[in-house]
């Protein structure tokens, strides 16, 4: 779906709607939207994220479950 045709498709369902709860709802929310500011990672975030991306691709990974049964085991020492 083009931006274009999101647009209509949002629009006609706002036309429609007659709930002031829902229309309270989008309005504040697109309000806010101008107001929001984006976090912007800084160099070291940008290179863990990256690291952690290369560690996956690779199949450097281990389960959650494993991640917590190491942590029961540390916390015990």
């Amino acid at each position: 779906m083009t931006t274009k045709e999101l647009q209509n498709n949002i629009i006609e369902k706002v036309l429609n709607s007659r709930d002031e709860l829902l229309l309270n709802y989008l309005n504040q929310l697109l309000d806010n939207e101008k107001d929001v500011e984006l976090y912007k990672l800084t160099d070291l975030e940008e290179s863990f994220i990256q690291d952690s991306q290369a560690d996956y691709i690779s199949g450097n990974i281990i389960s959650n479950k494993e991640v917590v049964l190491r942590n029961r085991e540390w916390l015990e020492e």
